[in-house]
């Protein structure tokens, strides 16, 4: 058995893989609880890619001989073109190498709504080229209040009103609806530029961007958990 460890920025996500499927999955807040829970589980190996707590912490509170701790030195089954790979979130890449898992060879854009919206793009030929970073909804929903002066913190609705008939539902019309219109156009833009696109959705928020954004949109729930997964066997079946 073999737990895979997806420490985001505002949770962790937990996933127990047998015979190589996603089995399980848990979430939790803290790093505490997160400890806790992997060791409850007892697995045979236990893979980590964190962009929110240090791996030298892992490293102090886990069996070592257990450990796959997923870095910028990992080898990987795609090429890195970054121009900055040092400053790329290790979510990002484990994002792209689960899509080319199940789409290798195909152009690749990978959408994860979650906290920030990340794009990523792989080429036909197996190579990251980049992508965009923008805020989540719940961050653009909290940035309107901490910014101003007058307004409120509202919390997030599916499906506002085109026209809000009040300040909040103006928020939520803009922030909701707008971020729609933002990932549209650019699912629109990468296939503007390149003949074939195949479009991957992931996050905390696929459910509600799933069914409406437009064209042909494969959803993959944990994405990262299952793209760390695939560096790990690739790892393994090097060594």
């Amino acid at each position: 058995m073999i737990v895979a460890i997806d420490s985001g920025n505002t949770s962790s996500k937990i996933g127990v893989f047998k015979n190589g499927n996603l089995k399980t999955t848990y979430e939790v807040s803290s790093y505490p609880d997160l400890i806790q829970k992997v060791t409850d589980i007892n697995a045979d190996r236990i893979l980590i890619c964190s962009v929110n707590f240090p791996l030298e912490d892992f490293s102090r509170d886990l069996p070592a001989s257990k450990l796959f701790l997923f870095n910028q030195h990992t080898a990987l089954p795609i090429r890195i073109r970054y121009d900055t790979p040092s400053t790329l979130g290790l979510d990002r890449i484990a994002l792209s190498v689960g899509a080319w898992t199940d789409f290798a060879n195909q152009n690749l854009l990978v959408i994860d709504a979650g906290t920030c919206i990340t794009y990523d793009f792989v080429n036909e030929r197996g190579e990251y080229m980049g992508g965009g970073i923008s805020p989540g909804i719940q961050m653009r929903l909290e940035s309107l209040h901490h910014f101003t002066r007058n307004l409120p913190r509202v919390e997030f609705k599916e499906n506002p009103p085109l026209i809000g008939e009040s300040t909040e539902n103006s928020i939520r019309s803009g922030v909701v609806l707008g971020t729609l219109s933002e990932i549209n156009g650019m699912i629109r833009e990468y296939r503007k530029k390149f003949k074939e696109v195949t479009v991957i959705l992931s996050g905390g928020n696929v459910k509600f961007f799933e069914s409406k954004l437009k064209g042909r949109i494969f959803a993959i729930p944990n994405l990262v958990l299952r793209g760390l997964y695939s560096i790990f066997s690739y790892n393994e079946r090097k060594a």
